[in-house]
């Protein structure tokens, strides 16, 4: 067991490749934000989509995944 900022850590998270989780709290509970003036559209001209946490409430932004058509296109 590990202390760490007042939080007991119990066992070590495991991190899978593409795994989208909250910077601030870590958890995989995260749900689509809706847009909110000017930053969320110039992020969204940068490829980024807000997301937010629902255990700590954290929103943030994450690359915008390429759908198949989209990257069958590309190549």
């Amino acid at each position: 067991m590990r202390y760490t900022a007042g939080v007991v850590v119990r066992e070590e998270i495991e991190f899978k490749p593409g795994e989208l989780r909250c910077p601030s709290c870590l958890s995989k509970d995260l749900a689509p934000s809706l847009a909110r003036g000017w930053r969320d559209a110039f992020m969204r001209s940068l490829n980024r989509i807000p997301r937010h946490c629902r255990a700590c409430g954290k929103r943030f932004y994450v690359r915008k995944r390429k759908t198949g058509a989209s990257a069958d296109a590309a190549e």
